[in-house]
């Protein structure tokens, strides 16, 4: 658990009793078929997993989520995304991502949500986190997230880039974006990005260089619709309301079964 922060030790705390404790199929997370002969019983599964999303810093509402249940507008961004995800390792090998352009509510984190899962089931390491933390690790001086981030990720999920606090006269922010993605595309790992603003908007902030760096590396779609948040204060409201959350669903009993790890799940 060194990995882990305090908080989310005691969250993982909770994780366990409602998976593998609340189980009633298993012992602990094992099933025993005789003395030697054993196997990871879908619990087990279902926390491991839980447990990667937690330290990549997906948020927990995405957990759940299903990508052919999304409504993404236009339905031919969520073609462009499920063909990627099909051809996964090809874009790991070429550090290749996407940058979803567009405003708020209508998927763009849901979209890196679900490729973070996808990459979290190959066993790469992926960090989820916005632009604004990425620069209050830089100010505070953060080596041990920075050196995650920058240099052991495999995957970057960068949300709300457009949203970091600017100070007045300062070029500090832009700066230190500019040189995150000089540093992080050149090498192939994967940085794909969120946020409202447009491809000719990226390019004034950031300046034709980088964005000319982006645009070998990253395919940017922009999203349309309407705010998706009827659905996030129906979610509200069944919280108030006592409502837990069943992980021990179908949808997570599969996904979790996909890790790499479970390919031979008999243990002898």
């Amino acid at each position: 658990m060194d990995r882990f922060k305090e908080s989310e030790v005691k969250f993982l705390e909770k994780l366990y009793i409602q998976t593998i404790t609340k189980c009633k199929k298993c012992r602990y997370g094992w099933i025993n078929h005789d003395e030697v002969d054993y196997e990871e019983c879908e619990c087990r599964k279902i926390f491991i997993y839980l447990k990667e999303l937690l330290y990549a810093n997906i948020p927990q509402e995405y957990w759940n989520l299903e990508l052919n249940k999304l409504e993404i507008y236009p339905m031919l961004i969520l073609k462009n995304v499920e063909k990627y995800l099909s051809h996964f390792s090809s874009a790991v090998s070429s550090g290749l991502s996407f940058a979803f352009l567009g405003e708020n509510g209508i998927g763009k984190t849901s979209l890196l949500a679900e490729i973070g899962k996808v990459a979290i089931l190959k066993e790469l390491d992926v960090v989820y986190l916005t632009a604004q933390e990425y620069i209050n690790y830089k100010m505070l001086h953060n080596d041990d997230m920075l050196e995650r981030i920058e240099e052991k990720s495999d995957v970057i999920l960068m949300d709300e880039l457009d949203k970091p606090y600017k100070k007045a006269g300062s070029d500090y922010v832009i700066t230190q974006l500019e040189n995150f993605f000089r540093s992080t595309l050149p090498k192939n790992k994967m940085v794909h990005i969120a946020c409202n603003s447009t491809e000719e908007e990226i390019r004034k902030k950031l300046g034709k260089s980088v964005f000319s760096i982006m645009n070998r590396k990253m395919r940017f779609l922009t999203l349309e619709g309407e705010d998706l948040g009827k659905d996030i204060s129906r979610d509200w409201d069944r919280k108030l309301e006592g409502e837990t959350t069943n992980y021990l669903n179908k949808y997570l009993v599969k996904i979790a079964a996909k890790m790499e790890r479970f390919k031979n799940d008999r243990c002898i």
